[in-house]
């Protein structure tokens, strides 16, 4: 673990397979319409 997560929304870290799933998704033609954005995979911290 790295610091601690009681900044999180969520409640905890990410988890290795999160992310893959939202790269696999951004590198799929079902992402072809998403251009010029930033998603954060922070578990809410970074909302605003």
């Amino acid at each position: 673990k790295y610091g601690s997560t009681s900044s999180i929304p969520l409640g905890r870290s990410g988890k290795l397979s999160e992310v893959a799933d939202l790269v696999v998704f951004l590198a799929s033609k079902r992402a072809s319409y998403l251009h010029g954005t930033t998603v954060n995979i922070s578990g809410g911290k970074s909302r605003g």
